[in-house]
C-alpha cells in the first residue's frame, strides 16, 4: 500500500509537470491503446513541455522546408519539416508572440509581439537581424520582393521599414489601426481600423488614394483578391462588403451573414471567397453575384481558422470550443474527415505550399503535423529550452535533439517507467522521417510494441 502511495505521488508530480499535455497523449495514441490497454490502464509518454503557453500560429516556410511556430509563452521555434527536429528556439520575448511570417524568399522569420516589437531573424542561423522599435497591434507585411515591411502601431500609425538597414521610411497618419495588407503588386496598402473605415494607401509616396466608408462598426477583417482588384471586408456587427479597388465603389453586400467573424481567403482566380460566422459555420460565396454557394454547419464551436488547399478542392478549419479541425470539399460542402487535433481552441491550422501537410497550433501548446487526405496524425512536437526536442509518431517511434530523454517518462496507471527503457527499440529517427513522408511504419518495430518493452523493465522507484 505505501509503495502504490508513493507512486502515486510521483505520478501526480509527473502529471503536475506535464500539465495538460498528459490528456493531449490519450489522443495522440488513440488508435495505439486499442492494442495496449490492459485492465483499463493504458502506457502513455507524458512530458513535461511543449510549448508552455498557447502556440497561437504556426506557417510554413515558401519552399516548406521549415515549420515556425510561436506561441503566448513568448517563443518562437523553428522545425525542419523533413524530420520534425528542433533547428532553433529565437530568444524569448517577455510577451506573447501573436504572429510569425516568412520573408517571400525565407531567408528571414518576422514575428509580432503583442504591445511589445517586432523582431526580424535570420533563419540559417537565428541571429536578430532587426529590431523595429514598434508597438504592433496586429500582423505585419512584407513587400513581395521581401525589400520592405509595413506594421501597424498602437499610436494610429502605420509604417513602413526598409528590410536591409532597419530605416523607416514613412509614415501613414490615420486613426485606431487592426492590420494591414499589402496588394498582390505591392504597390498599394490597405489599412483597416476601430473607426468602420478602411484605407487605400500608395505605398511609393505615402498618399492617401481613398477611404472605404460604410461599416458602422470596428471593422474586423479585410482581404485582398489575389488579381487585387477586389476588396472584402466585415465588421463586428453587420455583413460582409465588396468593394472595387479601383475606384471604391461598393459592388455588394452579401446580406445572408449575420455576423461575420473573419475573411479568411479568396480563391486563386479570385472568384470566391471564405468568411467564418459567428454562428459556427463557414460561408463561401460567388464573388461576381455575391450568391451563397454554400455553408459548412457541423462545428460544435465558433470557427478560429480556415485554411485552403493550392488546388481549391478543399479546405480545413480549426475549432475553438473542442480542438476539432475539419476537412470539407469544396465542390459540394461534404465532410471528407474530422481531426481530433487539440484541447481546446485551435488556434491556426496552415497548408505546405505543396498541400501534402497541414500543421495545427492549440491552445494546449501543442504543434501537430498531419497528412490531410486521410486525416492521419504524422507527429507531435515538443520542445525543451532553446535546443531540445522531442518528435513522436502515433506508432510511438520518436526521434530528439539535446537532452530529451530528461524530459519525458511513459506511466501506466500509477507505474512510472523512464524514457531510456524504450530508447533502443524506439528511437527511430529514420522513421519518422519516413513517416512524414506518408509511408506506413506500423510494421516497422518487428512486432515488438511499447507495451512489450516494460515485461522487462522496473518502474522508476522513489
Amino acid at each position: 500500500m505505501r509503495r502504490r502511495r508513493i507512486l502515486g505521488v510521483k505520478f501526480v508530480y509527473i502529471a503536475v509537470l506535464a500539465g495538460i499535455l498528459a490528456m493531449v497523449w490519450d489522443r495522440v495514441f488513440e488508435d495505439y491503446h486499442k492494442q495496449v490497454t490492459e485492465a483499463g490502464e493504458v502506457l502513455r509518454p507524458v512530458v513535461q513541455q511543449g510549448h508552455a503557453g498557447p502556440a497561437g500560429s504556426v506557417t510554413f516556410s515558401p519552399d516548406g522546408r521549415w515549420l515556425a511556430s510561436g506561441s503566448w509563452d513568448g517563443t518562437i521555434k523553428l522545425w525542419n519539416v523533413a524530420d520534425g527536429a528542433l533547428l532553433r528556439t529565437f530568444q524569448r520575448y517577455t510577451g506573447e508572440v501573436g504572429s510569425v511570417a516568412f520573408s517571400p524568399d525565407g531567408r528571414r522569420l518576422v514575428s509580432v509581439v503583442r504591445d511589445s516589437t517586432i523582431k526580424l531573424w535570420n533563419v540559417a542561423d537565428g541571429v536578430l537581424f532587426r529590431t523595429f522599435q514598434e508597438a504592433g497591434v496586429g500582423p505585419v507585411a512584407f513587400s513581395p520582393d521581401g525589400r520592405w515591411l509595413a506594421s501597424c502601431s498602437q499610436d494610429g500609425t502605420i509604417k513602413l521599414w526598409h528590410v536591409a538597414d532597419g530605416v523607416l521610411l514613412r509614415t501613414f497618419h490615420t486613426g485606431w489601426v487592426r492590420s494591414v495588407t499589402l496588394s498582390p503588386d505591392g504597390r498599394r496598402l490597405v489599412s483597416n481600423g476601430e473607426d468602420g473605415t478602411i484605407k487605400l494607401w500608395n505605398v511609393a509616396d505615402g498618399t492617401l488614394l481613398r477611404a472605404f466608408q460604410r461599416h458602422i462598426g470596428t471593422v474586423r477583417s479585410v482581404t485582398l483578391s489575389p488579381d487585387g482588384r477586389r476588396l472584402a471586408s466585415c465588421d463586428w456587427d453587420g455583413p460582409i462588403k465588396l468593394w472595387d479597388v479601383a475606384d471604391g465603389t461598393l459592388l455588394r453586400t452579401f446580406q445572408r451573414h449575420p455576423r461575420c467573424v473573419g475573411i479568411e481567403i479568396f480563391s486563386a482566380d479570385s472568384r470566391w471567397l471564405v468568411s467564418m460566422d459567428e454562428d459556427r459555420t463557414i460561408k463561401l460565396w460567388n464573388v461576381v453575384d455575391g450568391a451563397l454557394l454554400r455553408t459548412f454547419q457541423r462545428h460544435t464551436g465558433t470557427v478560429r481558422s480556415v485554411t485552403l488547399s493550392p488546388d481549391g478542392r478543399w479546405l480545413a478549419s480549426g475549432d475553438r470550443l473542442d480542438g476539432i479541425i475539419k476537412l470539407w470539399s469544396v465542390a459540394d460542402g461534404t465532410l471528407l474527415r474530422t481531426f481530433q487535433a487539440h484541447i481546446g481552441t485551435v488556434r491556426s491550422v496552415t497548408l505546405s505550399p505543396d498541400g501534402k501537410l497541414l500543421a495545427s497550433a492549440g491552445n494546449d501548446g501543442m504543434v501537430r503535423v498531419w497528412n490531410p487526405q486521410d486525416a492521419t496524425l504524422l507527429i507531435t512536437l515538443f520542445a525543451f529550452g532553446a535546443d531540445t526536442s522531442v518528435t513522436f509518431t502515433p506508432e510511438g517511434f520518436f526521434a530528439g535533439t539535446g537532452e530529451f530523454n530528461k524530459y519525458v517518462h511513459f506511466v501506466k496507471g500509477l507505474q512510472v517507467y523512464h524514457f531510456n527503457q524504450f530508447y533502443d527499440a524506439f528511437y527511430r529517427p529514420d522513421l519518422v522521417e519516413k513517416k512524414l513522408k506518408g509511408e506506413d511504419v506500423s510494421q516497422k518495430s518487428g512486432g515488438l510494441r511499447i507495451e512489450d518493452a516494460i515485461k522487462n523493465n522496473e518502474p522508476v522507484k522513489s
